[in-house]
């Protein structure tokens, strides 16, 4: 599909893409008859200039519908870049005061920086390092506080020096280059609190004068042809002149500034949030700057720890080209819009519009894990915005594995569409997979349309979070809250609903217009697996924390050396712990130990020993709060009263008492995703190691 976002300020930067390929029958993608068919297919990726549009809206180009794409066919072709902020609530995982950035306009435009004219500091030659970048790896309490500096400065686009003491300059005084000169003369005064302007900036010499013209600071540094220091030469002063007006803020704290101020903050940590790098810089320069400066100094620093926010785009076709290369089976998708001059398509160019990727290791690893998917999307908080969606399993032990990843617009019907059709056509093509998400009318919408047979559930966090905007009462909120987590079966939906209904029958009548089976465990069969939440922040904490403050390369690369760490720990503890002969998780052993603990106070009544048949009464309340009751159980059916056999998929205590009762294995009741064999099966797919650039295919 080819829609253009409708967004202002667009900056459109060259970009190449090859769109998706199908692992299984290596065919293409083909695109609507309408597009430009002029591109020989021996060239896959054909460079495009910048250019500085807005995308029309689709009343002026009409655009192509995503249903209409054939996935069986590919196209390779040249694409640009969609630069625009977010417009739209993504979910209640946008935690941050980041959100208010929606609107700001991205541009570099921030403040006065009379050096307009600043230098680009030469990069010394990049060591080679054979492990993963520290930053691209999972932060856990043994390395949040470590960080290789070393390592990450050689990495950089320009590396960070140490400033000389700028409380008093001097005549003589060398810097070993231009950025360090000016960032001293900056530091100075505004320590002072007094102003300067450019008089002359060239690549051999910088000079300053007083913005006050009855001042007679002057300063004048000089760089020799045959060196690369620069040195103050001539130094009139000092100052004389006093400001007479109070400001929080200085005409010289500006961006770059600032940058270099925060750049070992953001290096440690890029999810650091806007409002502690402004209590930094309070602390250092007695200034208060703006939320908006300095959220454009972190990008800026972002950029010389990562890769500059539009080279990042030129870089993602060469990353994808490699994953394509190294991990054969993996699937990415990129889909483009037509780009708009003077209101005429130019055919040799388009212009980004979404990515989607998913590594062949989680694809095959998805097999051995809960037949449940979660989808959700957050924001990213990046330069251009945008939105990530994500799609998480969880395997026997509980642990979340992002399996398939898109970048795109918004939560957009179409967005949505074309993140799940290619999630369930490459990477979910399994029957009967119960999908859980938000109740977001986008993806109901897309859900309804498509054929896929997918088990559509809902969050029951994002039920309660809209019960509570809608009525106003945290009391009722636990109340649902709690129905949907414990009421396994239809009289304790009953009992909750008579305790909604003395409360009010507006609420009652909200609550049942949402259809039972998408929300209750009582009526879904056991699909969901206990899984009540999407678990996206559970995800993003553990594996993809930070991410989403790099740029869209650095970002794609991060899931890659993530998941390819995670995969390793976690197939290697499975391993570990099946060669001691343990069979089952610790999860799923520690709560047998508790349901085998409450079956002792439980007494059972066989009725059917040849078809297993039991009624197992509780003697004392259970640690959930609900009342004691009887229950029947039947094994060969594996059923219990209860509800948790049939929705946990491991045995309840009135099971494991049944099974002691016949002197029967309750263990053979646990489901075999729970064993340490199958957990171990999510992870035995290796992550080929991607070489150095270099050894890359050729790319033309």
């Amino acid at each position: 599909m080819f829609i253009a976002s409708k967004c202002l300020g667009i900056s459109t930067i060259e970009v190449y893409a090859r769109l998706v390929d199908d692992p299984r029958d290596n065919t293409q993608v083909s695109l609507p008859s309408s597009y430009p068919n002029s591109i020989p297919s021996s060239y896959p990726f054909i460079e495009t200039k910048i250019h500085l549009q807005s995308i029309p809206s689709s009343s002026e180009y009409p655009s192509t519908s995503t249903h209409d794409i054939d996935l069986n066919t590919m196209y390779d072709g040249p694409i640009s870049v969609v630069a625009g902020v977010h417009n739209e609530e993504v979910g209640d995982f946008s935690e941050n005061e980041d959100d208010i950035l929606a609107e700001v306009v991205v541009d570099d435009d921030d403040d006065d920086d009379d050096d307009d004219q600043e230098p680009v500091v030469e990069c010394p030659s990049t060591t080679i390092f054979f492990s993963d970048p520290l930053t691209f790896c999972n932060v856990t309490s043994d390395n949040m506080n470590y960080v290789d500096y070393e390592f990450l400065n050689s990495m950089s686009k320009n590396q960070s020096y140490l400033v000389p003491n700028p409380d008093n300059l001097q005549v003589g005084m060398t810097f070993p280059s231009k950025a360090v000169a000016m960032q001293c003369v900056k530091e100075y005064h505004m320590h002072n609190s007094t102003s300067f302007v450019v008089a002359h900036s060239v690549s051999t010499r910088w000079i300053v004068h007083c913005k006050n013209k009855n001042c007679m600071w002057r300063c004048r540094i000089f760089n020799g042809k045959k060196s690369n220091i620069w040195k103050i030469t001539k130094l009139e002063g000092p100052h004389t002149c006093s400001s007479t007006m109070v400001s929080q803020d200085h005409q010289q704290l500006s961006s770059t500034v600032i940058c270099e101020s925060i750049l070992q903050m953001v290096t440690s940590d890029p999810t650091i949030s806007v409002s502690v790098l402004i209590a930094h810089i309070r602390s250092r320069y007695t200034y208060t700057t703006t939320y908006r400066k300095t959220w454009i100094a972190k990008q800026k620093a972002i950029e010389r720890i990562y890769d500059n926010w539009e080279e990042s785009y030129k870089q993602l076709p060469r990353w994808i080209l490699a994953f394509k290369h190294y991990l054969p089976g993996t699937v990415t998708d990129i889909e483009v819009g037509p780009f708009i001059e003077d209101g005429q398509r130019v055919p040799s160019k388009d212009v980004f519009h979404r990515l989607f990727w998913s590594f062949q290791p989680c694809i095959k690893g998805f097999d051995h894990c809960k037949p449940v998917v979660l989808v959700d999307g957050t924001w990213l908080y990046g330069k251009y915005c945008g939105t990530l969606l994500m799609a998480i399993a969880q395997d026997g032990d509980d642990h979340t594995i992002p399996i398939a990843y898109a970048i795109v617009e918004g939560e957009t019907s179409d967005a949505w569409f074309f993140f799940l059709s290619r999630l369930r056509m490459f990477v979910t093509p399994q029957p009967n997979l119960c999908l859980i998400s938000d109740r977001h009318e986008s993806i109901k919408s897309v859900v309804r349309r498509v054929n896929n047979n997918w088990h559509h559930v809902f969050c029951v966090r994002h039920i309660s979070q809209n019960f509570m905007r809608t009525f106003k009462n945290g009391l009722m909120k636990n109340i649902v809250t709690t129905w949907v987590r414990y009421a396994m079966t239809q009289p304790g939906i009953t009992y909750f609903r008579r305790k909604i209904s003395d409360w009010s029958q507006d609420a009652l009548k909200w609550l049942d217009d949402i259809p039972k089976e998408q929300w209750l465990q009582a009526y879904d069969e056991g699909r969901r697996w206990g899984h009540m939440t999407n678990n996206l922040s559970e995800c993003m904490n553990n594996v993809l924390k930070g991410t989403r403050n790099l740029s869209i390369s650095s970002l794609v690369q991060a899931t890659y050396y993530r998941v390819t760490a995670k995969f390793e720990e976690r197939g290697t503890h499975a391993q570990a712990m099946m060669t001691s002969g343990l069979v089952y998780s610790n999860t799923i052993i520690q709560n047998l130990n508790k349901e085998r603990a409450m079956s002792n106070s439980h007494e059972v009544v066989i009725h059917n020993r040849p078809h297993s048949i039991f009624t197992v009464k509780e003697l004392v309340r259970p640690p959930s709060g609900r009342p004691v009751g009887t229950f029947k159980v039947d094994l060969d059916k594996r059923w219990c009263d209860c509800g948790e056999f049939q929705a946990l998929h491991y045995p309840c205590s009135h099971v494991i008492v049944a099974c002691s009762f016949i002197h029967c294995d309750y263990m053979m009741y646990v489901s075999y995703k729970y064993t340490l064999q199958c957990i171990f099966d999510v992870y035995k797919e290796e992550f080929p190691t991607i070489p150095l650039q270099s050894y890359w295919p050729e790319y033309n």
